[in-house]
Parts: structure tokens; sequence; C-alpha cells
């Protein structure tokens, strides 16, 4: 969820932007019906969530607003100054700087000329006053590939524009980003532009992001996703930053649901991906240690783990849902609902199975000597404390 390279500060200079406009409509007497136009967005397979509108020309430029239907799919937000006459559009990523009635115009920094200067008019789709810019422009600014005229939609067609829209979390002045469309990752401090690190290699839908710090100055950025349709299915990723280095990454996939995984055990962080857990050493990043969760879960499975300590570990399989505490010495396993609910809770577990039910309800707490702590039901009215005593 790869993608050409964004950086077009080298590509769009102030020569190309002022030689190779070529007007889309011929200078004529007779008023000429503007062209619609279809920007369609690169994601790491086709295309998505195009923009559609009309254009504008003036003098044999023709002009594109910057109403909420275009920057909303680009991502990019704009904001004025004091004076109204000059709007930063800000993509996180992509910086462009222009000011009403001037062809000069800034783009990651870097001074470019435009074919024919910004303008404010009302944009009869969104009934506001908006900012115009050269077509053209926006489609090289976002990466796209040169407009072509579709003649018998009397449209204008770009395709593989790059989506600006990211998801954002800062930390001591560090901004951490990923990019929604293809799961690229960026880092920004200050007003310095975002540089590319890493990549997830993935599309993301509704999702969120954290970073946080470890004791030992170790940077862990998580994402969560929920995708599909009806958005049943979830995923998470995390990355384990150096010195804004990427040195461990883990990604699992809950298909329906949404499981819990300890993140940490003796002070060193836990990376699972549903077959394997790491041990990662805080501070330096090495794997200390690594767990084989199809050995222990007795099958090619997805296991979630919700505790560990040397001598067990409680984990749950994706496919059946049972919370089950493991030998991690003999590999005995002991399903807990059966252990932990009456005869009536466990008939509701097994007659309210996922993927369309719910699992056994139970979630693992703590340990103290021998006796561990459950929660059933957390949450709901029906909420009880359980304990197991290991034998």
């Amino acid at each position: 969820m790869m993608y050409k390279k964004y950086a077009l500060a080298t590509l769009l200079t102030s020569t190309l932007l002022a030689s190779t406009f070529t007007p889309i409509y011929a200078k004529s007497a007779t008023p000429v019906t503007p062209y619609s136009y279809e920007l369609n967005y690169a994601q790491k397979e086709g295309y998505y969530s195009p923009s559609h509108g009309s254009t504008v020309t003036r003098q044999g430029t023709t002009f594109v607003a910057m109403n909420d239907w275009l920057t909303d799919q680009s991502g990019l937000q704009i904001t004025w100054d004091q004076s109204g006459t000059r709007a930063s559009l800000d993509g996180f990523i992509k910086k462009i700087a222009v000011r009403v009635g001037s062809r000069t115009a800034l783009l990651d920094h870097q001074k470019v000329t435009l074919s024919a200067a910004p303008f404010k008019a009302i944009d009869p789709l969104s009934e506001k006053s908006e900012l115009y810019l050269p077509i053209r422009f926006v489609v090289q600014a976002l990466g796209g590939t040169e407009l072509r005229i579709d003649a018998a939609n009397h449209k204008l067609v770009a395709d593989h524009l790059q989506s600006l829209n990211v998801l954002k979390d800062s930390y001591q002045g560090t901004t951490y980003a990923v990019k929604k469309a293809n799961g690229d990752i960026y880092i920004a401090q200050g007003k310095n532009l975002a540089k590319r690190i890493a990549s997830i290699n993935e599309t993301l839908d509704l999702a969120d992001i954290e970073v946080t710090a470890t004791p030992k100055g170790l940077r862990i950025m998580r994402i969560g996703d929920s995708y599909g349709e009806p958005h049943i299915n979830y995923q998470d990723f995390t990355l384990i930053f150096k010195n804004g280095a990427l040195i461990r990454q883990s990604h699992m996939n809950y298909h329906w649901g949404v499981g819990t995984n300890i993140e940490m055990y003796n002070g060193n962080i836990v990376l699972n991906d549903g077959q394997t857990l790491r041990i990662i050493e805080d501070g330096t990043g090495k794997v200390i240690d690594t767990i084989d969760l199809f050995k222990l879960g007795g099958g090619k499975d997805t296991y979630t783990v919700e505790g560990l300590q040397p001598d067990f570990i409680v984990v749950r399989s994706i496919k059946n849902t049972h919370l089950t505490l493991i030998d991690r010495q003999t590999g005995k396993s002991i399903i807990l609902y059966k252990e932990l609910l009456n005869a009536n809770q466990q008939e509701q577990v097994e007659n309210d199975a996922p993927p369309m039910g719910r699992d056994d309800r139970l979630t693992y707490v703590k340990r103290n000597g021998n006796t561990l702590y459950f929660t059933y039901d957390k949450g709901s009215k029906n909420e009880k404390k359980l304990t197991y005593t290991l034998k």
C-alpha cells in the first residue's frame, strides 16, 4: 500500500514554467465553452477519488478554482495573509506560495514564474470567492502528467497526480507523517521541507498515527488502519526509528475485528507480525529474542499476544478468536474461556462466534505471583474481574 519521486524543484524551473505552457484555448472572437477537468490521483493500484470541476480561461490561459473539492483530494491546505492577497498552499510534503496578480510564485521554497497571474473570483460550484491558478501549474506541481484533451467529452484530463493527504504526529519538534495514498513515511523539522525516510507500501483508509519515545530514546510510530467496506478489516504497523532512521518494523492484519498486542516486555519493545514475536532491545534496536508463534500455537494462523512472561504466553488466534494460555516450556495450551466462564457464558461464546459475532470477551490484565487476572466483557454493564491460578 511504489511511486515516482515527488521532488520537483529542479524540474519546475522558471524557464520551464514560463516557456512550456501552451494555451488550451486559441484566441478567438467567438466565446468558447469552458472545458471541465478530471485530475486522477495516483494510488498503489490504479486511481482513486479524482477531482472534477470546470475551468475558466483568461487571455489564453486555463485556470482552475482551488475549491474544497480540489484541495480535499490533493491534500493542499490554503491559508491567506492578512492582506488577503498572498496564499500559502501547504501539503506537508509540498509547499506552494502565490500572490494574486503576480506571476512569481514559490514551489518548495524555489522561485518559479507562472504562465499567468493567479486571481480571486466567485466559483460557481462553491459559490465562494476562490483562488484560481493555471491548471497546468497545479498538475505539474502535484507531479501529474501533461494535460490531454478529451474532445468527445469536452474535458481536460491529467493522470498520476500525487495526493498529499497525510497523517501527522509530532514529538519534541519533529513531525512524522505517513502518506495515505502509498504509505510513504516523512519527517520534518521546523520550516524545513519534509524528507521521505521509509515506506510501509500500503494504501491507508480510515487510519490514525501515534509517535512515542522509549525510555532509552528510540522513537516508535504506530499506525492503525480500518479498511474495506464497511471497514470491518483492521491492520496495524509498528515502526522503530533511531536517530531519524527506520531500523525495525512490523505489520499485522487482523482482518475482521481488532486485536490487542503487548508493546513492551521487561523494558524492551515487542514486535508481532502474527507469526513471529521479536523482542527488540531498547536503545540499540537489536533483536534479542524471537518466539515462533506457529510452533506455540499449534499451526499456521495469525496470533495476537496479550501477555508474555518467561514461563507462559497469552495468545489469541485470529481464526477462532479464543484467548489461550500456553506454557512456553511444555507447549501445553489452555483455552481460557472454558476455564474462566460459566456454562451460560461459554454457550454465548460458542453461539456468537466471529466473524459476524464477538470473541470470548476476555482480556488479559496482569500477573501477580501465580495468579493471572482477566476482565470479562470490559467496559460493559456485565464487566467482571476473573482470576486463574497457574498450576
